[in-house]
């Protein structure tokens, strides 16, 4: 196992088959709700009314799909995601049959965990959000808008760079100058 993590292939696609894999569990998730709101792919109940339990779950599933997809609020959206389902399954699912295959509730228990995993990895490199954190910091280091600067510093947060990106010449890349993650301290100007 050791040598997997070492290996440079797997170092470099592990987080893209992260986003992979988000993009995915999104576009598979998004039909539940459009199905619950619009009857889209048609289904014999039809549409449930918006103000309802199976809307409100309709309503969680279109919205959270949406932004699991994009990328966008990735962590709060699938934590929650995670645990409309967790309720799903037991509410609708396990008090048919003990058994998730005989209960129809084995979808409903990888969204669970899927979900859950997401909101404790985050979005991965092609998240929507991680690309514009990336802008924000490469804007600030471009300005030197860093911490000590003269403005009024309100909040801050965390961000992980990847620093090859600002580093020159590109064969420089992997030289001790030019660590592969640095952990940077953005300060949010009011």
């Amino acid at each position: 196992m050791q040598h997997l993590i070492s290996n440079p292939v797997v170092g470099v696609w592990a987080p893209r088959a992260l986003s992979v894999q988000r993009f995915a569990a999104g576009l598979v998730f998004f039909p539940h709700g459009t199905q619950k709101l619009f009857n889209f792919p048609p289904r014999e109940g039809g549409a449930v009314e918006l103000f309802s339990f199976m809307g409100f779950a309709g309503t969680l599933k279109v919205i959270g799909g949406a932004l699991i997809m994009l990328g966008l609020f990735t962590r709060p959206t699938a934590f929650i995601l995670s645990g409309m389902m967790a309720v799903a399954y037991f509410m609708a699912h396990f008090p048919r049959n003990f058994y998730p295959t005989l209960n129809g509730g084995d979808a409903a228990i990888l969204f669970c965990f899927v979900f859950f995993y997401i909101s404790t990895t985050g979005g991965g490199p092609w998240a929507y959000q991680r690309q514009q954190q990336i802008t924000f910091v490469q804007k600030m280091l471009r300005c030197n808008m860093l911490p000590g600067s003269s403005f009024a510093l309100v909040l801050s947060f965390i961000v992980h760079v990847r620093t090859d990106r600002f580093c020159n010449p590109p064969d420089e890349r992997h030289s001790s100058q030019c660590p592969a993650r640095k952990r940077i301290r953005i300060w949010v100007i009011s």
